[in-house]
């Protein structure tokens, strides 16, 4: 018999951690003297050893007491083997005490995360028309304003430094196309300090000593994803990692503690869109995937445990699902889902020794109201989604709009009174609807859809949820019918990002804009000339207004200041448009030809996603929103 102290790296599963090293027993198994193999361990069964060494004794009364001895010792060692077997540790999360540290935020959620330490929580959020960086000492009941919350601008992603003494935070204009990365001290007291200019909208990742910064750009002008590197002293040159083009993105991305690698949610919409993570070296290098698991959306808060033994992530197996927090296994890349609840986690953080995290969710409540000429409000659906992917008019004052029952987004049907309401298209669909998704003569509705293969395309179904046909095979979204019919407009995904048209009855498609980033069409003028769509001007969004027939760009619409998409009436003589008043949005109507905006809702509270206007030209429809967010922590995750 012999006893090993196991290092870590061969014993079954090896240690529940790498700091904490387990005693086993192995039993020589060879008849010879051979050194003992991990396949010799095994337990004994205490009562049977001890039932024989009472038999021995008696049929061997001479036995030495010291033989009899060490069998009963051997028996008690023996059976408590199974505790001193290292067994294959439980995921992070497995028994986590979670508790709140802020709740009932109301407002935009951004990012949370937690010094290394343990003894902070920052996090983002933009609320009442302002966004700012509060800080949270664990310790104290309130919390603190380190970058005080303004009008006019976005935080996003924050992380602390390494040292536990700075935060850095990425901030962007509202209407601006990229973002700005910031360090401020948590003492506070001291301007922002700039780190990099024109990043992506994806957050970014800090070397494990600090004294590096990788993240991402994109080019609008060749849709060029990078990865990119620079010292966060503003120092030397910059260095690029990783490029991707062609339908192919990054997302989030996270430094390993060991410094080599930098792990980050890649996608692609090749076969199918679909998310995984891949591994690549720090000095650059061709990325290596992290097993072979695909989720069907984003990867966000990408985050490694302390001993590289994982990353956690927020991230949903598919489009209509809720995202929750993931585990992610290294190296073999078995995911495994952290949190069961029904709420929908926007952020996740760990600290260096990875007993501690702080995870973000929301809690959302949608429904779909009409308001009539007078102004008048009225609630007429009462799902926890409903209308979150868009909502349209019929001719007869039918409201087609999408809805999430199970886990599966589908276009539904009801009366303008909210009555009715029967499902139009089966299967989880991730059906989204435009405001002009309605044909002339109100029998066909288009829409965007991610089946069959997970990558969204145009399909065209009539009222009655017949002829469910599929239009397009490219990457394409926000389809809607020229006013004339014949056609049907949508835009093609990345890297053209440009108007496309296609007969109504099918065929191919063809270009319709020329040399100009557009993101989604919103509908046509009164002649149907006109197409207004969200375009790029120097760095800020604005609705652009492209001939249909020539693809030129004939200007942009007159909006008020601040005001970055609109859209034409049903009739093509107004554009309406959300303005928000101390982070409150509310429906406006302003005359093509000009004067003066007409406010049409007068909401106090809550935020307003997608709308329609009705037949009449005088009501509309409008899917709108309340909900809370909540930061809580959560004890022994690892």
């Amino acid at each position: 018999m012999m006893f090993c102290l196991d290092d870590g790296t061969e014993l079954l599963y090896g240690p529940a951690s790498l700091d904490e090293p387990q005693t086993a027993i192995l039993h020589d198994t060879g008849a010879d003297s051979r050194p003992a193999t991990v396949a010799g361990i095994h337990t004994t069964d205490v009562t049977q050893d001890l039932r024989t060494a009472m038999l021995d004794r008696k049929r061997r009364s001479r036995t030495p007491l010291i033989v009899i001895a060490s069998i009963v010792v051997l028996a008690i060692l023996g059976g408590s083997a199974w505790y001193l077997i290292p067994r294959k540790p439980a995921p992070p999360g497995s028994n986590m005490d979670v508790t709140k540290l802020v709740s009932g935020l109301k407002g935009i959620p951004r990012d949370v995360s937690i010094s290394p330490d343990g003894k902070y929580v920052a996090y983002s959020m933009s609320e009442d028309g302002k966004s700012g960086l509060w800080l949270r000492q664990l310790s104290q009941e309130a919390s603190i304003p380190i970058v005080p919350a303004a009008e006019g601008v976005s935080i996003l992603w924050n992380s602390f430094s390494s040292d536990n003494e700075r935060i850095y935070f990425g901030s962007f204009a509202v209407g601006q196309t990229f973002l700005t990365i910031y360090s401020v001290p948590i003492v506070g007291g001291k301007e922002p300090r700039k780190v990099k200019e024109n990043v992506a909208f994806i957050d970014f990742t800090l070397s494990p000593d600090g004294s590096e910064i990788a993240f991402p750009r994109l080019s609008l002008e060749t849709g060029e994803w990078g990865v990119f590197v620079a010292r966060t002293d503003g120092s030397g040159e910059e260095r690029k990692i990783l490029s991707r083009m062609d339908g192919d993105w990054f997302d989030s991305i996270a430094w390993s503690p060991d410094g080599k690698c930098i792990a980050t949610g890649f996608g692609t919409s090749k076969g199918g869109n679909s998310m995984w993570i891949e591994l690549v070296p720090s000095q650059g290098g061709e990325p290596i995937p992290l097993g072979t698991h695909k989720f069907g959306t984003n990867i966000r808060s990408l985050t490694w445990l302390h001993d590289g033994s994982g990353l956690v992530a927020t991230t949903a197996m598919s489009v209509g699902a809720k995202w929750a927090v993931w585990h992610i296994s290294y190296p073999d890349g078995t995911a495994q889902r952290i949190t069961k609840d029904l709420n929908a986690y926007f952020a996740v953080d760990v600290t260096a020794d990875g007993k501690t995290a702080v995870m973000g969710y929301s809690t959302r409540e949608s429904s779909l109201w009409t308001v009539g000429p007078d102004g008048t409000s009225r609630k007429i659906a009462f799902g926890s989604d409903d209308g979150y992917g868009g909502v349209a008019y019929l001719n007869d004052g039918r409201i087609i709009y999408t809805a999430n029952s199970n886990d599966e987004d589908n276009l539904w049907i009801m009366n303008g009174d909210g009555s009715g309401a029967k499902e139009l298209t089966t299967g989880n669909t991730g059906a989204k609807i435009s405001q002009g998704g309605v044909s002339p003569d109100g029998k066909t509705i288009v829409f965007q859809s991610h089946r069959p293969d997970n990558v969204e395309h145009i399909w065209r179904v009539n009222i009655d949820g017949t002829e469910l046909t599929q239009l397009t095979t490219g990457e394409s979204y926000d389809p809607m019918f020229s006013r004339d019919g014949k056609w049907i407009v949508y835009t093609e995904a990345s890297p053209t990002h440009r108007l496309m048209k296609i007969p109504a009855a099918g065929g191919d498609p063809t270009p319709v804009s020329n040399g100009r980033h557009v993101w989604y069409g919103a509908g046509f003028s009164e002649d149907g000339k006109l197409v207004a769509c969200v375009t790029n001007d120097n760095g800020t969004m604005r609705t652009a207004l492209i001939d249909l027939e020539t693809g030129n760009f004939a200007g942009f619409a007159d909006l008020p200041p601040g005001v970055a998409a609109a859209s034409f009436s049903r009739s093509g003589r107004e554009y309406i448009y959300r303005q928000a008043d101390k982070g409150v949005a509310n429906l406006w109507v302003k005359s093509v030809a000009g004067g003066q905006a007409r406010q049409v809702t007068k909401f106090t509270e809550g935020f307003l996603y997608d709308f329609a206007d009705a037949p009449d030209g005088k009501s509309f429809v409008m899917m709108r929103s309340h909900g809370t967010n909540e930061i809580v922590i959560a004890k022994n995750f690892r």
